[in-house]
């Protein structure tokens, strides 16, 4: 076979190639466990809404309660492995999409298609390995499918700039729409995409989008959103897991504005911004190495998308999710720099496709320098893989079970944080295990609404007013209605085997 057909051939295969090769490096660290791994603490929370119907932490993720239900109806392995695979599908899935979406900027400006379907594939496979999206991809979490909704959404926006060339079929554009729609109920922060989808729906109705599509795409959008209704339905039924009682206005606006988060938003101490810069820097050399970073600076600089708009969304895209990562006071607040890396990638891909053409007959230094960059980026992955694997950190399950099995009959347990109350939630609620003890997290119980759907929860135990107040008063006059049930108490050690330690009172 010719080499220009042999070239031709695996180009246009590249992206399948790319899509199954990452799925099954991804299976093969599929655990059957919750993991600590890629601050993976909020699975156990996600999962127990996913199992019981209900509510998860602020701000609700309805899109992802609902997909990870049907990801239940799946006839293999545990809970846990049949929810992260709607992980992994979306990982491959916004991956395989990426490198679409590479493709399609280089058809914009008339580049060669087999080129910039390889490079595509390459950009993929350069994310698709990079330890923050990977670990991400392979854990109960729902950050792999903000990525598939990020790529979407600016994938949508560049079928409606070149709306008069490309001419989208409608239902594409409908699709696309609804799915914007339906990522709010993901992930809040996709709203950090919003200029970029209306400016480019605004320029396309410049250039002569028809009014109807217009419209609809406005409809199909609004429809999407509708994926909230999931939330007051589930909370009338009052599952064990309901943060926020959302069957009420007041507390569909708590939950769904994450307020019980909102001084963590920009709210990092100025004293540590420089230390959280040298962090954000330290974890970019981490996902891509020098010689990825390289790439990713010459992409931009010397080769970027000559389309001024997508090459200012990419900009965006990267600025806005790093300063909101670099600002908000969690440690697990990383997890908000994977679109930055979907935007460096394809920065890298430009970089790529600008130094392959350089250089001369006798000596084409650009393919070198290209080859070798692609050689350092891929050799960090063996090292990588045992950095992600989500089974070297199954302390979240181990204490669950060891500590289930080790309390007194009929205790009331008192967890202290994410680390000790979701894991024991997923395995008292979701697997059914000790129904026999009570939980009940102290830190919640300042809460109306938590104490309300205790009372839903757990009818045998006898309460004190609904209205006491504070807190510590409310769990105090708990203990002594119900003096019968040992406590048990729960806190985070790191030095500990489990991660977590416990003390039960003497029964």
């Amino acid at each position: 076979m010719p080499k220009d057909k042999l070239f031709h051939n695996f180009s246009r295969n590249a992206n399948a190639i790319l899509i199954l090769a990452l799925l099954a490096l991804y299976l093969s660290m599929a655990s059957g466990d919750l993991t600590g791994n890629a601050y993976g603490a909020d699975g156990g929370d996600l999962l127990t809404a996913m199992l019981v119907s209900g509510v998860p932490h602020p701000t609700g993720y309805p899109t992802y309660t609902l997909l990870g239900k049907l990801f239940q109806l799946i006839p293999v392995g545990t809970p846990y492995l049949r929810a992260s695979l709607l992980s992994m599908v979306a990982a491959v899935l916004a991956v395989g999409l990426m490198a679409s979406w590479y493709q399609l900027l280089g058809a914009e400006e008339g580049e060669d298609k087999n080129r910039g379907m390889l490079i595509g594939a390459l950009s993929g496979l350069v994310v698709g390995v990079a330890p923050l999206f990977w670990g991400h991809a392979v854990i109960v979490e729902v950050y792999a499918l903000q990525a598939l909704f990020i790529v979407l959404a600016l994938y949508w926006s560049s079928l409606l700039l070149k709306y008069q060339v490309l001419q989208p079929g409608d239902a594409l554009l409908y699709g696309l729409a609804f799915a914007f729609g339906a990522g709010f109920g993901n992930h809040i922060t996709l709203v950090l995409i919003v200029p970029i989808v209306a400016l480019a729906v605004w320029r396309a109705s410049k250039q002569g989008l028809a009014r109807r599509i217009f419209v609809g795409q406005f409809f199909f959008g609004l429809l999407g959103l509708c994926v909230y209704i999931y939330l007051p339905l589930a909370a009338s039924r009052h599952p064990a897991v309901n943060w926020g009682n959302p069957q009420t206005w007041d507390g569909f606006v708590w939950e769904v504005s994450g307020q019980a988060y909102g001084q963590l938003a920009f709210g990092i101490p100025p004293a540590m911004i420089q230390q959280r810069l040298f962090a954000w820097a330290s974890l970019l050399k981490e996902q891509f190495g020098v010689a990825g970073l390289l790439l990713g600076v010459v992409g931009a600089v010397q080769f970027p998308p000559k389309n001024r708009f997508m090459q200012g969304a990419l900009i965006w895209v990267f600025a806005v999710y790093s300063i909101f990562a670099i600002g908000y006071n969690t440690a697990d607040s990383v997890a908000y720099l994977i679109p930055a890396l979907i935007a460096l990638v394809v920065w890298i891909g430009r970089g790529i496709e600008g130094l392959w053409q350089l250089g001369t007959q006798k000596i084409p230094w650009g393919k070198f320098a290209v080859v070798v960059g692609m050689l350092l980026i891929l050799a960090r992955v063996p090292g990588n893989y045992s950095v992600v694997d989500p089974r070297n950190d199954v302390r979240p399950a181990r204490f669950a079970e060891h500590y289930l099995e080790t309390i007194p009959s009929d205790a009331i347990l008192a967890p202290e944080s994410d680390q000790d109350i979701f894991p024991l939630w997923y395995y008292h609620f979701g697997l059914g295990i000790r129904p026999d003890v009570r939980i009940v997290v102290p830190a919640l119980t300042q809460f109306t609404w938590y104490r309300q759907n205790l009372m839903h929860t757990y009818p045998d135990l006898d309460y004190p007013a609904i209205d006491v107040e504070p807190s510590a008063a409310w769990q105090a006059a708990l203990v002594q209605l119900n003096t019968s049930r040992p406590v048990c108490l729960s806190w985070a050690d790191e030095s500990s085997t489990y991660g977590i330690e416990f003390q039960c009172q003497a029964e």
